[in-house]
């Protein structure tokens, strides 16, 4: 999995695109959709554990509507990664 992160005392602005087995997520941070590729059973988590999305095949996600801040994306049995919208 590559998954680079850049912070401003301690905080962290930006998390590049997520590639793992297949799977591209960008742009991430992401203010009007995030897009995936090679994705199934896609779904969002804000940090409260609240499913916010939820899909069986998303190639995109509008995040337009979601308050910025951090959010746990998971993917099928890939794994769950950190997207951040702003």
């Amino acid at each position: 999995v590559s998954q680079s992160r850049y912070s401003l005392n301690g905080t962290a602005i930006a998390v590049n695109e997520i590639i793992a087995d297949g799977l591209k997520v960008y742009p991430n941070p992401a203010r009007d959709r995030i897009f995936l590729s090679n994705a199934s059973s896609v779904a969002v988590f804000n940090l409260l554990g609240e499913k916010v999305f939820d899909d069986i095949s998303a190639s995109q996600i509008d995040v337009s509507a979601l308050p910025s801040g951090c959010y746990m994306l998971r993917v099928g049995k890939l794994g769950v990664y950190k997207i951040l919208v702003e």
